[in-house]
Protein backbone atom coordinates (compact mmCIF):
# COMPACT_ATOMS: atom_id res chain seq x y z
CA UNK A 1 0.00 0.00 0.00
CA UNK A 2 2.84 2.89 0.61
CA UNK A 3 3.83 2.08 -2.65
CA UNK A 4 0.47 2.49 -4.38
CA UNK A 5 0.12 6.00 -2.19
CA UNK A 6 3.67 6.73 -3.46
CA UNK A 7 3.10 6.40 -6.89
CA UNK A 8 -0.32 8.37 -6.77
CA UNK A 9 1.26 11.08 -4.81
CA UNK A 10 3.72 11.16 -7.72
CA UNK A 11 1.30 11.43 -10.22
CA UNK A 12 -0.96 14.31 -8.48
CA UNK A 13 2.41 16.18 -8.09
CA UNK A 14 2.70 15.76 -12.09
CA UNK A 15 -0.19 17.52 -12.44
CA UNK A 16 -2.73 14.51 -13.58
CA UNK A 17 -6.19 14.79 -12.84
CA UNK A 18 -6.81 10.82 -11.69
CA UNK A 19 -5.51 8.08 -11.38
CA UNK A 20 -6.02 4.24 -12.62
CA UNK A 21 -6.09 1.55 -10.04
CA UNK A 22 -5.95 -2.45 -10.41
CA UNK A 23 -8.21 -3.26 -7.58
CA UNK A 24 -11.38 -1.66 -5.67
CA UNK A 25 -9.35 -1.48 -2.16
CA UNK A 26 -7.21 1.14 -3.82
CA UNK A 27 -9.72 3.80 -4.39
CA UNK A 28 -9.28 5.33 -1.10
CA UNK A 29 -5.83 5.36 -0.98
CA UNK A 30 -5.65 7.43 -4.64
CA UNK A 31 -8.69 9.74 -3.52
CA UNK A 32 -6.76 10.24 -0.30
CA UNK A 33 -3.64 11.28 -2.26
CA UNK A 34 -5.77 13.07 -4.94
CA UNK A 35 -8.24 15.29 -2.14
CA UNK A 36 -5.08 16.30 -0.64
CA UNK A 37 -3.26 17.33 -3.73
CA UNK A 38 -5.95 18.79 -5.81
CA UNK A 39 -8.23 21.83 -5.11
CA UNK A 40 -10.44 21.65 -8.34
CA UNK A 41 -11.49 18.79 -10.05
CA UNK A 42 -8.57 19.06 -11.99
CA UNK A 43 -5.02 20.39 -12.16
CA UNK A 44 -5.30 22.54 -15.59
CA UNK A 45 -3.01 25.27 -13.65
CA UNK A 46 -0.29 23.32 -12.70
CA UNK A 47 2.22 24.28 -15.73
CA UNK A 48 5.15 21.68 -16.52
CA UNK A 49 7.90 24.02 -17.35
CA UNK A 50 10.64 21.08 -16.56
CA UNK A 51 8.73 19.21 -19.71
CA UNK A 52 9.47 19.51 -23.29
CA UNK A 53 7.11 17.72 -26.17
CA UNK A 54 6.91 18.36 -29.63
CA UNK A 55 4.70 16.99 -32.38
CA UNK A 56 7.57 14.56 -33.51
CA UNK A 57 7.81 13.52 -29.71
CA UNK A 58 3.47 12.69 -30.16
CA UNK A 59 4.10 10.82 -33.55
CA UNK A 60 7.05 8.80 -32.20
CA UNK A 61 6.57 4.85 -32.52
CA UNK A 62 8.61 3.06 -29.50
CA UNK A 63 10.43 0.16 -30.24
CA UNK A 64 11.32 -2.50 -27.84
CA UNK A 65 11.96 -6.38 -27.93
CA UNK A 66 8.91 -7.38 -26.28
CA UNK A 67 8.42 -11.50 -26.37
CA UNK A 68 5.23 -12.97 -27.60
CA UNK A 69 4.68 -14.42 -24.14
CA UNK A 70 4.44 -11.03 -22.65
CA UNK A 71 2.33 -9.84 -25.48
CA UNK A 72 0.08 -12.83 -24.21
CA UNK A 73 -0.21 -12.46 -20.97
CA UNK A 74 -1.15 -9.14 -21.46
CA UNK A 75 -3.94 -9.72 -23.58
CA UNK A 76 -5.11 -12.66 -21.20
CA UNK A 77 -5.27 -10.46 -18.17
CA UNK A 78 -7.60 -7.81 -20.33
CA UNK A 79 -9.27 -10.75 -21.48
CA UNK A 80 -10.22 -11.57 -17.64
CA UNK A 81 -10.78 -8.48 -16.31
CA UNK A 82 -13.49 -7.64 -19.35
CA UNK A 83 -14.93 -11.14 -18.66
CA UNK A 84 -15.46 -10.35 -15.04
CA UNK A 85 -17.05 -6.62 -15.69
CA UNK A 86 -19.42 -8.56 -17.80
CA UNK A 87 -20.31 -11.15 -15.11
CA UNK A 88 -20.80 -8.19 -12.60
CA UNK A 89 -17.96 -8.55 -10.92
CA UNK A 90 -16.20 -5.55 -11.88
CA UNK A 91 -15.76 -2.25 -10.51
CA UNK A 92 -18.86 -1.41 -9.91
CA UNK A 93 -20.34 -4.53 -8.54
CA UNK A 94 -17.81 -6.12 -6.33
CA UNK A 95 -20.05 -7.46 -3.08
Amino acid sequence: MKKVYLDKEREARDGHDGTWVAHPDLVSVAREVFDGHTQNHHQIHVNRDDVFITAKDLLRIPSADIPPCAVSASVNVGLQYLESWLRGKGLRNTT
